[in-house]
């Protein structure tokens, strides 16, 4: 078996780039490329399908990822309790973070909002999974490994510095509404010896 070959079984193991992309063959130097790229994005080794930053050893492939961030999120706002209006808030500040991020302009982004509302409400959970679909969509056009950035940013925010950074903006945030921000008189002041 060649090296080529090889490389090519780990990735299949490890759920890699397909033989072609958009109906053109994908030469072995660029598959090669692509497949250890992603295999070390992913933090995986050779089928193990161990995240390198888990830290306590859980195949992460066994435990289905809303079910981690649900873990995450207790550990957030167990006692300071979050909802679906907060929620929907931030998943709709991200969506507009990601559109910035790929150059829409805040006209077009007005105008996707003015159209949209003119619209009949949707069923919340096909909304959910139209959401989640068209991500991983953009992500096949700009080619981003989404599972990959989203396993990143779940254990960037499992990280103690990053749950008591949120803590402590929670702690300090202005009340209830959809937009994120900040209150000063929340903050406590040590007294002056």
């Amino acid at each position: 078996m060649t090296h080529i070959e090889e490389a090519r079984k780990i990735v299949v193991h490890l759920g890699g780039f397909p033989e072609t992309r958009y109906g053109e063959p994908t030469s072995d130097v660029q598959f090669v490329v692509a497949a250890l790229a992603a295999a070390e994005e992913r933090g995986r080794i050779e089928g193990l399908g161990r995240s390198k930053t888990d830290g306590v050893g859980v195949e992460t492939a066994k435990v289905p990822y809303q079910n981690r961030v649900a873990d995450a999120h207790y550990a957030l706002f167990h006692d300071d309790p979050t909802d679906i209006p907060e929620r929907n808030a931030r998943a709709f500040e991200e969506a507009t973070e990601t559109a910035q991020a790929f150059g829409m302009t805040r006209d077009e982004a007005i105008a996707l909002v003015d159209y949209t509302f003119s619209r009949p409400v949707g069923d919340p959970a096909k909304e959910i999974g139209a959401k989640i679909l068209t991500a991983f969509s953009l992500g096949v056009v700009a080619g981003i490994d989404v599972m990959a950035a989203a396993e990143a940013d779940l254990e960037k925010l499992q990280r103690p510095e990053t749950i008591a950074r949120i803590r402590a903006k929670r702690a300090t945030r202005h009340g209830r509404g959809p937009l994120p921000g900040f209150d000063p008189t929340a903050i406590t002041k040590e007294p002056t010896p």
